[in-house]
């Protein structure tokens, strides 16, 4: 199994087809790490930002998806998306990997997290 992780799209529609067509089209499964359609109030507007166009190619992706919310996400972002977004973290289980996926502006890890990885 091919997994392809990404990471803060922040709505841009040029960064997700880049990396779509250089490296995730060639993968089973996606993981979204977050920031996935809104830039937020610190960062300027990225390049080809089209949150819109950005939300209807992953609601039309013909693989798994898996996003994990960012710090600049926001509830009416999973009003649009058909893949859950609103988890800050998410487990995932493969035949050979047991991987835990979190945006990373949350420091401290699910007690359960220690629990079951030792």
């Amino acid at each position: 199994m091919k997994i392809g992780i990404i990471s803060d799209t922040h709505g841009s529609i040029t960064a997700w087809e880049k990396a779509y067509e250089n490296y995730l089209i060639h993968t089973d499964l996606i993981i979204h790490c977050g920031d996935v359609l809104y830039h937020g109030p610190r960062n300027p507007l990225p390049d080809g930002y089209k949150p819109n166009e950005l939300c209807t190619r992953f609601n039309n992706l013909d693989k798994p998806l898996v996003f994990v919310r960012g710090n600049c996400d926001a509830e009416v972002d999973q009003m649009v998306l058909d893949h859950p977004l609103e988890a800050p973290s998410a487990h995932l289980f493969t035949d050979h990997w047991r991987i835990f996926v979190h945006h990373g502006h949350h420091t401290e890890l699910p007690v359960k997290t220690t629990e079951h990885y030792n």
